[in-house]
Parts: structure tokens; sequence; C-alpha cells
């Protein structure tokens, strides 16, 4: 093969890789359109729907550590302690806070039969205590947590709860009915009443009064209640959330 006919060979395998490369980019930029798009969408739906901390006021865990501590997986039905008319399990939260006073809110689905009540908690010891706790430091504490004797749980009510008794929750100033119109079939219109799960709308408790403390940070006792007979075969998962705001 002589000199001219090999470069005729290389142009041409150059005119081939090129065109392989552009047709590639073609390809590459046709599937990274949409999926920008979806990223994009995805970002701003993220913006949108982000629920900002406040600097100055969070829910922490026992020993002031983070809220991620707090777990209320352990909720066993088959122990628990007797009272409050059934069986009840505690757990600690606090409220961090610069804000001399706010509310607290519990806000949660209703799958299970469990009642909810929160109380001031105070330190206790290894032989007075409701709820021990052990921090997550290198060297690991135990902390000891209970009610002030003759202490209530503190006053609050449901913000939301349905008058009609097939739902739980009604959401406050009528969103339930704007979210949940009953004409699906309608263009434009909202999902049909009758496709919500009864207990799937979260119900929204809240304490009657601001709660007023001159301490960095309060402790509480949430108690989780449940009947006797509830049977650890029939429960289902239920999702809690715990904040407080000073509005």
């Amino acid at each position: 093969m002589d000199r001219e006919t090999r470069e005729q060979l290389r142009r041409q395998r150059r005119r081939a890789w090129f065109r392989a490369v552009a047709l590639l980019t073609v390809l590459l930029l046709a599937a990274a359109i949409p999926v920008s798009a979806w990223l994009s969408g995805q970002r701003r739906l993220a913006a949108a729907a982000k629920i900002e901390r406040s600097d100055n006021i969070e829910i922490v865990s026992g020993g002031g550590e983070s809220h991620h501590y707090i777990d209320i997986n352990t909720i066993d039905a088959t122990k628990g302690t007797a009272g409050e008319g059934g069986k009840y399990m505690d757990f600690v939260f606090g409220v961090k806070s610069t804000n001399n006073s706010y509310h607290l809110q519990l806000t949660h689905t209703t799958n299970n039969p469990y009642t909810y009540k929160v109380y001031p908690a105070t330190d206790g010891t290894p032989n007075n205590y409701k709820v021990p706790y052990t921090t997550h430091e290198t060297t690991p504490r135990t902390l000891y947590y209970t009610i002030p004797d003759n202490a209530a749980a503190i006053p609050g009510s449901y913000l939301n709860a349905a008058e009609d008794a097939s739902y739980q929750a009604e959401a406050i100033v009528g969103y339930h009915e704007k979210s949940y119109d009953g004409n699906s079939d309608t263009a434009g219109d909202n999902e049909d009443e009758s496709l919500i799960e009864t207990h799937a709308e979260p119900l929204v408790w809240q304490t009657t009064n601001k709660i007023q403390t001159n301490a960095e940070t309060t402790y509480y006792i949430l108690r989780v209640i449940w009947p006797t007979a509830y049977s650890e075969n029939t429960r289902e998962t239920d999702i809690l959330y715990i904040s407080a705001y000073a509005g």
C-alpha cells in the first residue's frame, strides 16, 4: 500500500471517528435535556418544600443531644406500664430555645389506637425515674428524667379533629375540602375524598397556652398510651412529629 493510499485511509477513519463522536454527543445532549429539566424541577420542588429550622428554637433529645436520638420505635404493645386507662411508655425530649415562651405541637397519623400526652420533666435519680437516657458521647452517661410529683399533663387540644367520625382529621380553615372535593373526574379538580385512607390525614395537637420558661433547654416526657387489650400483632405504622414554635 503506497503512502497516498495510507493517508486517504487515515483521513476516512478520522472523519468516521468525528462523525461517531458528533452522533454520540447529540445523543448525550438529547438525553441530558430531559434529565436536566427533571433535576431542575426536583431542585425547585425541594426548595419550595423545604422546612427551614429556626435558629433560636429546636427540638433535642435527652442531655441536649440531637433530635435524631429521639427513638419511639421501641413501643411494645405486650409490655408498657399499666396506667392511664391502659398501658403506656414514656420518652424524653427537650426544647432548646432563646425564646421565653412557645407552643408545643404533636402532629401524627392515627393508624394505631394511641393517645399522646406531654408532661413536664425534671431530673430523676437511679431510684426514681420515668425515662433513662444514655448519651452518645465518647464516654456515655446515663441520665434520668421523671415527672414532678402531682404534675398534670400539659393541657392542649387538637386543631383539626373532624366532627365527622368517618375521618380523624379535617384540616384547618377548610383545607380538607380544598384538597379533597369529591369531584376528581372533573378537570382541574382535586382528588376524590373517597380515596383518602381514613387514618392517613394527620391530627395536629397544640398546647392551649404558650409554655413560659427561663431555661435554655426545657425537658418534657412524651407519654404514648394504648388500650390494654391492644395486640402487638395488629400494630401499624404511625408518623409522629414533635415541634415547637414561638409564634
